[in-house]
């Protein structure tokens, strides 16, 4: 089976297989559980210019209380805090478990530059944040 290179629409590099898809290039996993010690964590550091495809949740253990997560894209000597929001609303993490949850990207958001992060910003108490996975699927730029 073939794949090929090819530019997306949005300016990113995709891969294009038997199924004319294009296909996320890098994938970042944020675990998170009980035993978070911060509520805002970085999640990678970009090397180039990245374009975010999509942000997925599943929740493994629904948090206890009204929990909720936002990722953002943070410049390098930014706090997550004074970056701009990846996804419209935020992540619930009292989802249903076991069940996957693709987040609404911020329509037109600008693409996350090299030595900039993802950060993530969990509201609520350490400790009742449930357990489970954030994911984010990025092309380059």
């Amino acid at each position: 089976m073939g794949v090929n290179i090819k530019q997306n629409a949005d300016g990113s590099a995709g891969l294009q297989g038997v199924d004319l898809d294009d296909g996320p290039i890098t994938i970042l996993v944020f675990n998170y559980n009980s035993l978070l010690t911060s509520l805002t964590q970085t999640v990678g550091v970009m090397q180039r210019k990245m374009v975010v495809k999509a942000i997925y949740h599943r929740p493994d253990v629904v948090s206890s209380n009204a929990v909720t997560a936002t990722l953002y894209n943070t410049p390098n000597g930014t706090a997550p805090s004074g970056g701009v929001a990846l996804h419209t609303g935020s992540c619930n993490l009292q989802g249903t478990v076991n069940t996957n949850v693709e987040l609404t990207l911020v329509a037109a958001a600008a693409p996350i530059l090299a030595d900039s992060a993802i950060g993530v910003i969990i509201s609520g108490a350490v400790g009742a944040v449930g357990a489970g996975s954030i994911s984010v699927h990025l092309c380059p730029a």
